[in-house]
């Protein structure tokens, strides 16, 4: 294995166990928590083959539905983000990305927020959207999305600032 195959493991192992033991731990006023596993989908190298990507999420969801016991719908949302990735890529942070990764500082702050705001929402209205599975609870959905965008973003962004943002 080589450097970066490695750094990807030991940050797929972090952000599962973080998610896991830490995040769904802390529920805000009764049904709120972080997302913050999203993340790893979205910092993968954007170089990476999108199939590599599409299995990462699909692995990521997996795992998160067989720790949380939840039937299916981490794998759902998180696979349908990883496959979305790359047209919101190039629709947000422009259509020739000359950068490798999410932390790089030649991104601008205003096109990181439209790109991180609009994969963790399709997230969350795709997670709950599976979760209840049921029309009738369609306004729960939505005050449910919303609810866990804010929380999920506000985190996301706060991780974010944990790594430095070079020029990669």
């Amino acid at each position: 294995m080589n450097i970066r195959t490695t750094s990807l493991l030991s940050r797929f192992i972090i952000f599962l166990l973080l998610q896991v033991l830490v995040f769904n731990q802390w529920v805000f006023f009764g049904a709120v928590f972080p997302s913050v596993y999203i993340f790893f989908i979205l910092s993968y190298p954007f170089d990476a083959d999108s199939q590599e990507v599409t299995f990462v999420g699909f692995l990521l969801g997996l795992c998160l539905d067989i720790f949380t016991q939840s039937p299916g719908s981490h794998t759902i949302a998180s696979l349908t983000i990883a496959a979305l990735r790359p047209v919101a890529i190039s629709l947000c942070l422009g259509l020739t990305t000359d950068f490798s990764s999410i932390f790089s500082r030649r991104i601008k702050n205003l096109n990181l927020f439209y790109f991180l705001s609009v994969m963790i929402f399709t997230h969350q209205l795709i997670y709950f959207s599976m979760l209840y599975f049921n029309w009738e609870a369609r306004v729960q959905i939505l005050l449910q999305t919303v609810y866990n965008f804010l929380v999920s973003l506000l985190f996301i962004f706060l991780t974010l600032n944990l790594y430095s943002r070079d020029d990669s």
